[in-house]
This record gives C-alpha cells, sequence and structure tokens, in this order.
C-alpha cells in the first residue's frame, strides 16, 4: 500500500491546527493525480516557511507549483555546494543567500506570488517572531 500525505499547519481564528491530508494509494496512475482541488481553497492563504534546506525547499516549491501566492521565507544560510545534492538548489546558486535563490526560482515558476524575505534568525527576536508568525495562516518549519 502506498500513501500520499499532504501536511498542513494553519492558524485559524488563532487556534493552531494539523491537518494531514492522506490518501491510499491502490495504483500507479494514483500516485500522479494533481492535487489542484484540495489546494484550491488556500490560494489566498498566507505561506510562512522556516528552514530552506532540502525539506524546506522541496515544500515550498511544491505549494506555489499547486497556485499558493503570499509567501514569507525564513533562513539566514547560504546556498554552499554540499547543498547542491539534497536540496533544489543549482550551481548557480551557490554563494547567494537561500531566500534570495529560492525566491528567484518561485518567480520563475509563477510570476504572480508575492514574496516576503527575512534573512536572519527570528526566532531570536521574540517581538519579531510573533509579528510575522500572526501575519501568516499556513505555517512549515523544517
Amino acid at each position: 500500500m502506498i500513501v500520499k500525505l499532504f501536511p498542513l499547519i494553519i492558524r485559524w481564528d488563532n487556534n493552531w491546527i494539523l491537518i494531514l491530508i492522506c490518501y491510499n494509494i491502490t495504483s500507479m496512475e494514483q500516485v500522479f493525480i494533481r492535487s489542484k482541488d484540495i489546494m484550491q481553497p488556500l490560494i489566498n492563504f498566507k505561506l510562512l516557511i522556516f528552514g530552506l534546506g532540502s525539506v524546506g525547499s522541496a515544500v515550498v516549491e511544491m505549494l506555489v507549483r499547486n497556485n499558493i501566492r503570499n509567501i514569507s521565507l525564513v533562513d539566514y544560510d547560504i546556498v554552499e555546494d554540499n547543498n547542491i545534492g539534497r536540496t533544489t538548489y543549482v550551481l548557480t546558486d551557490i554563494g547567494k543567500y537561500k531566500v534570495d535563490a529560492l525566491s528567484e526560482k518561485l518567480r520563475n515558476i509563477n510570476r504572480l506570488i508575492n514574496i516576503k524575505c527575512y534573512y536572519d534568525n527570528i526566532c531570536n527576536n521574540p517581538r519579531k517572531f510573533e509579528s510575522i508568525i500572526s501575519e501568516n495562516d499556513l505555517i512549515v518549519e523544517s
């Protein structure tokens, strides 16, 4: 049995909700079924993603490919050559801040997206952290 998962954390009316959308896959055709109907209600939600490494860069790219259009990226790290094999970054990204490299890639996927970039470790600044979290609906920490 193959299971397809869509994990989402949503802030709704000042409550945090974990949604784990789970499908039993009974055939290989179902593995590649587009999730458009599932993701459609989330188009106008604001996504905040902490950490743009192997998981974070892949998750945000998939959400943009599913039409999420309001994104805040948080990472203070720079793309290094050892990131290339396990992330969505490419050789020309080496030396760039991860938020810059990823925002450039995401704009090439969907030019209608709005991206906010945070280059520092906002977890060390409680006021900034709370402010940024309160502006967003979906939060992914990776």
